[in-house]
């Protein structure tokens, strides 16, 4: 149940000092005595040294204990215990309210210690190797927003994949309404809006996916990002209606080109009809649109709602991400190459391979090796 209240520092180390911390077969106990100052990095010093016993043997850690378990503060907790370790000469533990999965695998990678406050771990020393999981997360999202990788919000994450930096928080915020078609509707503007833009680089910055160098964002885990879209992405749930107009495509894309320049109509070609666009894959049955009002469309395409011999199908949506980008070609607006790209991956293994090779084509910028090697910033001033 993610209810539970994250502990403080100090709360931390009480729940330590009364044993109440547990790691079965593990019994874990803070070492009372304080760490020698010589462990002091600038004006930080380790929150403490943990004595951990399995049966006979036993084993001492200086930790760090953070009270967010994002990928940034998993970072940040390794760097610093590992610095307290090598001025101690003692192995080094990062200690989070939870780890899941993923950051026991970063952890057990680099054979570095860490625990956390839900019954997960994974711990070396000479004597044994532990590795603990399964315990659910008991503690509630820290994140300023629920996921920046969905909805709307996941266009200021897509915008890395077109930008790898941005001189200001401004900057990505501009970027990605003048590339979402009628961001500023009434239906759309408040969903891009500075506060959220504000919220998702916060976000991705805790996800260590982009760093912060002064006001400057910039991209620092490609494939971190990419993943995480394309773990989050969902297809549309809203309603679809699949039907048969008397039109040929250039005919559909004459009309709803019209409805655009007039009344500023969304209606931009699905992903999956956009693969053609980008040479990645042909030969898709029926024309997918997405818009905002399905009457108006069907309507417009004297369509009728019928599965035999049909060649449209539209689909119901306002959220931001799928009009975010888009290509103009001809009368024609297609898909952002990121929303093609997500589509395919969520469909079938053909599919699949060509989202892989869209991918390949289009993110094809490196990072820096300046911003490869660079501290994680842990100011979150604008």
């Amino acid at each position: 149940m993610k209810n539970k209240k994250i502990p403080s520092e100090s709360e931390f180390l009480k729940t330590l000092f009364n044993g109440e911390l547990r790691l079965p077969p593990l019994t874990l106990r803070r070492d009372r005595s304080r760490p020698d100052p010589t462990a002091q990095i600038a004006h930080l010093r380790p929150d403490g040294v943990l004595l951990v016993n399995w049966d006979t043997k036993r084993e001492r850690y200086v930790f760090e204990y953070k009270t967010s378990s994002s990928p940034r503060a998993l970072a940040q907790a390794m760097e610093q215990a590992a610095q307290y370790g090598r001025n101690l000469n003692m192995r080094p533990m990062a200690i989070l309210p939870y780890l899941s999965e993923e950051a026991l695998h970063t952890l057990d990678s680099r054979g570095f210690s860490g625990i956390d406050l839900c019954g997960n771990g994974v711990l070396f020393s000479e004597n044994f190797r532990i590795w603990r999981t399964g315990s659910p997360n008991q503690f509630s999202d820290s994140r300023p927003i629920k996921n920046p990788f969905q909805g709307d919000s996941s266009v200021f994450a897509r915008c890395f994949l077109l930008q790898s930096s941005f001189s200001s928080l401004t900057e990505l915020h501009d970027f990605a309404r003048e590339r979402t078609f009628a961001a500023y509707n009434a239906s759309g503007g408040n969903s891009l809006s500075m506060s959220i833009a504000s919220k998702a680089a916060h976000a991705l910055i805790e996800e260590g996916i982009i760093v912060k160098q002064g006001k400057k964002l910039q991209l620092f885990d490609k494939q971190r990002l990419t993943s995480q879209l394309s773990r989050a992405y969902v297809p549309s749930p809203h309603k679809a209606v699949v039907g048969k107009t008397s039109l040929d495509n250039q005919k559909i894309w004459e009309a709803l080109a019209r409805e655009r320049e007039a009344n500023g109509l969304r209606c931009v070609a699905a992903g999956i009809s956009s693969a053609g666009y980008y040479h990645v894959l042909a030969g898709v049955e029926r024309l997918r649109l997405y818009t905002e009002d399905l009457q108006r469309v069907q309507g417009l395409l004297d369509m009728k709602e019928t599965p035999v011999f049909a060649n449209v199908e539209l689909i119901e949506e306002r959220s931001q991400q799928v009009y975010f980008d888009s290509q103009q070609d001809g009368n024609a607006l297609q898909s952002s190459w990121i929303q093609t790209w997500l589509e395919l991956s969520a469909a079938g293994t053909r599919e699949q391979d060509a989202g892989r090779q869209l991918l390949d084509a289009k993110a094809k910028f490196s990072i820096p090796e300046t911003v490869k090697e660079a501290v994680i910033d842990s100011s979150m001033k604008w």
